[in-house]
């Protein structure tokens, strides 16, 4: 499907004026907001603000163009091969204690190709945007991954297995300057390693699912970053299992995370 890059920006800009316009009522009542819990497991918390602003952010992007949608609060409808993702709240257990790591991603992907993000932290009002062909910016000034070479790194890890976490620990800590294990807000992380704070961060068996992570992936190579899947040389948005990272780490990641031992 071809959507020229003014379309997709006009959709951006659309939801920016919103999200923008929201956020003084979200941020004043970060910390203080009534939760519910989405099943009886009672890991996951929802607030209005998530299934308001998905549908809001829905209703901006449902147009003849006919795009799917996969949203984390409404669901999947639509094409498979060429839609939108959207999560209203990245972080949400954040949101509900008060802290500054929620976000708002949406991504595009097109004809099985992820090729645009928008993400937008509600605490500092920084919009992060890739479009096709473009630089990845941050209100609108160019932003890029570091060039820290691997024992000055610092290396962001998600997993939810005890024995990779361990794992990590013996093989990446070691080489690396440290690790941070910094959970449920991958969106706020991977603009970390967008914009050079953090130089890479390891998704392996972990919490997220497409609208959790394909905004950020696309932020990271739009900054000059590489992603792949573990074990590949390319990405496959349908594996998590993947590495975001700036050049000068990524090939003594992969080796480090696929030979542990050496």
């Amino acid at each position: 499907m071809q959507l020229t890059k003014d379309y997709i920006s006009s959709k951006f800009d659309e939801i920016t004026t919103y999200l923008r316009t929201k956020r003084p009522e979200l941020v004043a009542e970060a910390g203080s907001v009534d939760t519910s819990n989405k099943d009886d497991t009672y890991q996951t918390v929802l607030t209005r603000f998530d299934t308001e602003i998905e549908q809001k952010i829905r209703d901006i992007l449902i147009d003849e163009k006919s795009l799917g949608i996969c949203g984390e609060e409404h669901g999947t409808t639509g094409d498979e091969h060429n839609f939108w993702t959207i999560d209203p709240i990245d972080g949400t257990e954040h949101f509900v204690r008060g802290d500054p790591f929620y976000m708002c991603m949406v991504g595009l992907v097109l004809d099985d190709e992820p090729v645009a993000g928008l993400l937008y932290n509600y605490t500092l009002d920084q919009l992060y945007l890739a479009l096709p062909g473009e630089a990845a910016t941050c209100n609108g000034k160019v932003i890029h991954v570091s060039d820290r070479p691997l024992e000055r790194a610092a290396i962001q890890i998600e997993t939810k297995d005890k024995h990779i976490h361990h794992m990590f620990n013996e093989s990446v800590l070691p080489a690396a300057y440290f690790l941070e294990a910094f959970g449920a807000c991958s969106g706020f992380c991977l603009t970390q390693v967008a914009r050079g704070a953090s130089e890479a961060r390891i998704h392996m068996t972990g919490y997220g699912h497409l609208w959790d992570y394909i905004p950020g992936f696309v932020l990271v190579r739009a900054a000059g970053g590489v992603v792949r899947n573990i074990g590949s040389d390319s990405w496959d948005w349908r594996n998590f299992d993947v590495i975001a990272s700036n050049e000068v780490v990524a090939d003594n990641l992969q080796a480090l995370v696929l030979s542990p031992e050496a």
